[in-house]
């Protein structure tokens, strides 16, 4: 038999070391897996920055009686009024597909939030609008969706993520596009 040597030498690797921004904590994401993949995934967003004070901006992207003018095939039921807490939001899409909202939280010209109650989407809205320079606004528009039924939550979250991507960032583009216009309009 082969005579082995009496010691055996292993080296062993230090994983590198791993420097976190000062006040985030280290992510939790396993080892060799990239921390993006491991974050909880929001449903579709949408963000844009309008030419727009803020109070005019939360004002416009809150006012979803008018959402039809910016989503395709949509024509939503609300208070002409601005929206307040418990009030009730009926989006229609193509005529067939009733989306049945509840205001939860307005925090005017900061933030909106509704819960999404059926009868076939479920889940939360946020709209959130923030300074973003002199007269300019950031919006960001978050839809946490999925669809009732027997299927898994995150399958159908994952399902309607790209369609909900869409329709919030084309509906914040058209505001975007329509303020701009206005504002051609009114220096000629």
């Amino acid at each position: 038999p082969p005579s082995w040597p009496a010691t055996v030498s292993v080296r062993t690797q230090r994983p590198p070391a791993v420097h976190h921004p000062p006040g985030r904590p280290p992510s939790t994401a396993p080892p060799n897996r990239p921390a993006a993949a491991h974050r909880r995934r929001v449903g579709g967003m949408g963000h844009r920055v309008l030419d727009l004070p803020p109070e005019w901006a939360f004002a416009l992207v809150t006012a979803v009686r008018h959402h039809g003018r910016w989503i395709p095939f949509t024509r939503v039921d609300a208070p002409a009024r601005p929206l307040e807490v418990g009030d009730v939001v009926v989006g229609r899409t193509a005529g067939v597909l009733v989306d049945r909202m509840r205001v939860t939280h307005v925090d005017p010209p900061h933030e909106l939030r509704l819960v999404k109650v059926g009868p076939v989407l479920l889940g939360e809205v946020a709209i959130v609008v923030a300074p973003a320079g002199p007269g300019r606004a950031r919006v960001r528009w978050t839809e946490d969706v999925y669809v009732r039924g027997p299927l898994p939550r995150r399958l159908t979250a994952t399902l309607v993520h790209p369609m909900l991507t869409a329709m919030t960032t084309l509906a914040l583009w058209r505001m975007d596009r329509a303020v701009r216009r206005r504002r051609r309009l009114l220096a000629a």
